[in-house]
């Protein structure tokens, strides 16, 4: 970042016009003995900021708030190794892509059915990832080592067959029959590196080819044999100078030791919403959805458009197609969806405000270039709430809202209703895009930052900073019937800072659902507050900055939570590899023999 503005922007996720965060930003004196926000609504903002931003990861925001006792050096965690310090006072529904099918197997013997396979080649849409397991070999992308591949045939004794780390920071990467794609972006931000590895000796790793494209990468896809590079640039310089731009770059890997750029399509924000972030992607095999927040700066106002990309030409020639200008503001991918020739949105106006309603809008896609209203309803809110996580499946929606303060003022005006605790799951019946239909809607306590649908079962993952078994929770809904879903089960782990690494466009990476083995694992980070004291310096408080693999049961029926799996640095990933759990950070891969879930066992690491 090359602004203030947009450190800001990027640390917390977009939410500094909230009362909250610009008292926070201020560093008075609200904050307790523990260097923790005081005020409860203080403490729901920070999570709600935690988790909403598009950016790195969530210990970015702890760094951006002065006004905490918890100092950068806890983001050393995040970088690699234990942090010590001292403080002395998607895509359509219907597609599945590689990265996923990894973590749903087939043979399911939870009861929840599996996802069908991509029809062809060239519906074969592929995500990149930062952990990549082939034949017998682990491909490993530290945002700070870059890449390392392991022998993995032995997974209680780990060889580091070789090392390659690119500059700047490393990104995502694919790896397709011995070539590895991997992305890296600038330590300013300015441009972002696509380099050709080829991998065919993994005990030597070798640069066959590179393209940069401009600013700082926001997502990607492969279709076919081409490589979709989405980057954005708040301040570029240049032709583009003065008007954060958005660029598709198409990269042509049908030659696999070469990298060859097929075209670039630019998108400059020229309006008066003048600030923005990194775009947030949907694709199919033959279109791309690109948008992201449009804000200007200073009021409550903002939007999003969503720029259509045809991808339809196998040679990587794109066709910048129509402009969609949804009600509000578009965070993550999961808010558009295309489906049976509808474009599905929904969004809420403002910057991550509860001042209007989200709305649901679907839209004829005649073709690419044309992309027509269709259907529209503003969602019912009992009460004033923020869009915070959305999931279509089939006909079907389902949206979270969560309130931006919590607890309530014991006497609200209005007062809210009686049977209101928490923040509510509604189901969207979309059988009819003409006329979108808000049916069932559920309470629930704490809020959901993502949802895998299996069925008639939601598993959602969240949060709940109100609960004392931890922040962090995993639940399982049956939302067989549209009118009445019902929470089975939810449980609870981590500490009050606890937190998961990856942004809502990525984290259906992170959060693990093993089918066949009935098994989910969730990485994340937490630390763990020590206090002493000296008979001549008083008492001082350090922090140790760790990860963990949370290891849960589950079945149609229930979930059950079982042991963690400790790690030095925020875990990130997590895999099945010959019977062993590999869990990932960028400074390590540790392996646990899991045999017991209970009481998980440590056999090998290594270190980046």
């Amino acid at each position: 970042m090359r602004h203030l503005a947009f450190i800001l922007q990027f640390l917390v996720g977009d939410d500094t016009t909230s009362p909250a965060a610009a008292q926070l930003a201020r560093q008075d004196d609200s904050v307790d003995d523990s260097g923790l926000p005081a005020s409860p609504a203080a403490r729901r903002e920070m999570e709600l900021m935690m988790a909403t931003r598009n950016d790195r990861g969530w210990m970015g925001t702890l760094m951006a708030l002065g006004a905490l006792a918890l100092p950068a050096a806890m983001a050393s965690g995040c970088l690699g190794g234990p942090a010590w310090f001292e403080d002395v006072g998607d895509e359509p529904d219907d597609w599945w892509d590689d990265e996923c099918a990894g973590m749903a197997s087939s043979g399911s013997s939870s009861g929840f059915a599996a996802p069908p396979p991509a029809a062809d080649a060239r519906q074969a849409i592929g995500e990149a990832d930062i952990v990549k397991i082939e034949g017998e070999l682990l491909y490993s992308l530290s945002r700070h080592q870059g890449l390392t591949i392991i022998d993995a045939s032995s997974p209680d004794d780990l060889e580091v067959l070789d090392q390659y780390d690119p500059p700047g920071e490393s990104f995502e990467m694919y790896v397709r029959e011995g070539m590895v794609y991997a992305m890296a972006t600038s330590q300013d931000g300015t441009d972002t590196v696509v380099e050709a590895l080829d991998t065919s000796n993994p005990s030597d790793i070798v640069a066959t080819g590179k393209l940069a494209v401009p600013g700082e990468v926001s997502d990607s896809r492969i279709v076919g044999q081409v490589l979709y590079v989405v980057s954005f640039d708040p301040l570029p310089d240049g032709e583009w100078a003065g008007s954060p731009t958005t660029f598709v770059t198409a990269m042509s890997i049908a030659d696999p030791a070469q990298l060859a750029q097929a075209d670039q399509l630019v998108f400059p924000q020229d309006d008066p919403h003048d600030f923005g972030w990194k775009r947030s992607v949907m694709a199919t095999s033959t279109r791309m959805y690109v948008a992201g927040v449009e804000w200007d700066g200073e009021t409550n106002e903002g939007h999003s458009t969503i720029q259509v990309v045809d991808i339809s030409d196998p040679t990587g020639l794109m066709v910048e197609g129509a402009l969609v200008q949804p009600a509000g503001q578009i965070y993550s991918r999961w808010q558009m969806d295309e489906y049976d020739g509808v474009l599905r949105v929904i969004s809420q106006p403002g910057i991550f405000s509860d001042v209007d309603v989200p709305k649901v809008e679907t839209f004829s896609i005649l073709s690419s270039a044309e992309v027509v209203p269709l259907g529209f309803i503003e969602m019912e809110l009992a009460v004033p709430e923020a869009l915070r996580a959305v999931r279509f499946a089939g006909h079907t929606a389902y949206a979270i809202t969560a309130a931006l303060s919590e607890p309530w003022d014991p006497n609200p005006e209005p007062p809210p209703p009686s049977n209101f605790y928490g923040d509510p799951l509604f189901i969207i019946d979309l059988s009819n895009p003409a006329e979108p239909l808000q049916r069932g809607e559920l309470e629930i306590p704490g809020w959901v930052y993502h949802m895998e649908v299996r069925g008639s079962r939601l598993l959602a993952l969240g949060f709940d900073g109100t609960n004392p078994d931890g922040m962090l929770n995993v639940s399982l809904f049956d939302v067989a019937n549209q009118d009445a879903p019902a929470l089975i089960e939810r449980v609870s782990f981590g500490s009050e800072w606890s937190g998961y690494d990856e942004d809502q466009n990525r984290i259906h990476k992170s959060f693990t659902i093993l089918d066949d083995q009935g098994l989910i694992v969730v990485p994340y980070g937490d630390y763990q507050a020590h206090t002493e004291s000296d008979p001549c310096w008083g008492s001082s408080t350090w922090y140790e900055y760790f990860g963990a693999l949370q290891l849960i049961d589950f079945s149609d029926d229930s979930l059950q939570l079982r042991a963690r799996a400790r790690m030095e640095s925020q875990a990130r990933r997590a895999l099945i590899h010959h019977n062993r759990l590999l869990g990932m950070s960028d400074a390590e891969i540790r392996v646990f023999n899991i045999d017991d879930r209970d009481d998980p066992s440590q056999t090998d690491t290594v270190y980046f």
